[in-house]
């Protein structure tokens, strides 16, 4: 009898083994597929993509491999789940790692985070990674590592505050995150943790001006940070607005919902937050009265407030140079992109020839050349339809000199 009883304890154990096994997977191939089209954006810029698209799918295929052995059926729908990315936009060297942050909860950095702030002390010399894309700076460094596991190439785990699908930034040698958490997203999350360790430095918590159903459906802490030697700057789509030193002291707050109006936009902003030397850009593209906001790192006073694009995005505003004097801010939405002028906020040009850009962000290429990137939307028809808008952009002087 007592035989008996282990022998069905033993197989309801290895039921409950295989069915969370098979879970796991399910739940880590619709991250990698819900999220490729946003990850592809993180390094456009082919040279930094070109050599790790047959590595990157190998990482992924591993992951899934590992949550498929105990079980035949989970084996067939992680290949499945790989056989499918091939011909799709390349998967950047930071793919796998963003989705095994986002699936576990856990702000994953070391090798991932030490070799991007390489990137960008070697074009600046600063130290830092400091806002989405790094502001489309990217780096043809061949000493990167290309392939990471639960065990190799990470220096260290930090467990996250809720929820944040925005992208770490590093500045001063702090890895800078943000999440929200609650039941209605009730409380945003800012927190630093230092770069060789892991520890973490500070941690602020605001309350959420829009609280709204904690889903998947929605945007959760999706706006990345900016930051300088002076501070960092952080928007979340319930409409606040903070400045934060970099010893975790707030330096000034705003509600955008008191002052403009509440945001509602489909599925949530996810607009990261653009900077110059003086100013910071915020794009707020609600459904009604979108709008581009321009606002002064030291104060948070206003500097111009003008109309948005009016076309859904999920995109972030862009600085692309033209020359030596002259940048445009360049933003990407739905069949559209359009370029405002960074001091004063005036449109200077509009491009409509174009679909499936509502989240690609401009990568800057130099004399006014950007590259846009276009995304397949949903199901296997659309595979591959999105390379018909991808391409550069030349901005150009039109013969009246505008």
């Amino acid at each position: 009898m007592s035989q008996s009883l282990q022998l069905i304890g033993f197989h309801l154990l290895l039921f409950a083994v295989v069915f969370a096994s098979y879970g796991a997977c399910c739940l880590v191939c619709f991250l990698v597929r819900r999220w490729h089209g946003r990850l592809s954006t993180l390094l456009s810029c082919k040279p930094c993509v070109s050599k790790t698209t047959r590595q990157d799918q190998e990482i992924v295929a591993q992951l899934l491999s590992r949550l498929a052995e105990s079980h035949t059926r989970t084996k067939q729908f992680a290949s499945q789940a790989v056989s499918c990315m091939p011909g799709r936009t390349q998967l950047p060297k930071f793919a796998w790692k963003l989705v095994h942050q986002r699936a576990s909860g856990l702000l994953v950095a070391g090798s991932v985070l030490s070799a991007t702030t390489g990137l960008h002390a070697q074009e600046s010399d600063t130290g830092s990674w400091s806002s989405f894309q790094n502001g489309g700076l990217c780096s043809t460094d061949s000493e990167l590592p290309t392939r990471w596991s639960f065990d190799r190439n990470i220096a260290w785990e930090a467990k996250l505050e809720g929820y944040g699908q925005s992208t770490p930034i590093v500045q001063n040698r702090q890895v800078i995150s943000t999440s929200t958490s609650g039941p209605n997203k009730e409380s945003y999350h800012l927190a630093a943790y230092h770069l060789d360790s892991g520890e973490k430095l500070w941690q602020l918590d605001f309350d959420n001006p829009t609280p709204v159903k904690n889903t998947s459906y929605v945007s959760r802490a999706a706006p990345t940070p900016a930051a300088d030697s002076s501070g960092i700057y952080a928007f979340f789509e319930g409409g606040l607005l903070v400045a934060v030193s970099l010893k975790g002291q707030v330096s000034w707050s705003r509600n955008l919902i008191e002052e403009y109006g509440p945001v509602k936009a489909r599925h949530g902003l996810a607009s990261s937050v653009e900077q110059d030397d003086q100013h910071i850009f915020v794009w707020v593209e609600r459904g009604d009265e979108p709008y581009l906001l321009a606002v002064q790192k030291q104060t948070g006073n206003t500097v111009w407030k003008v109309d948005g694009v009016g076309a859904t995005t999920w995109s972030t505003p862009r600085l692309v140079r033209i020359d030596d004097k002259r940048v445009h801010l360049v933003c990407s939405a739905s069949g559209k992109i359009v370029g405002f002028d960074p001091a004063s906020g005036a449109r200077l040009w509009e491009f409509d020839e174009i679909a499936n850009n509502t989240s690609c962000t401009p990568i800057p290429l130099g004399n006014g050349r950007f590259l846009i990137g276009a995304s397949d939307g949903r199901g296997e028809e659309n595979t591959g339809k999105g390379a018909a808008s991808n391409g550069v952009i030349q901005i150009e002087e039109a013969q009246d000199g505008s």
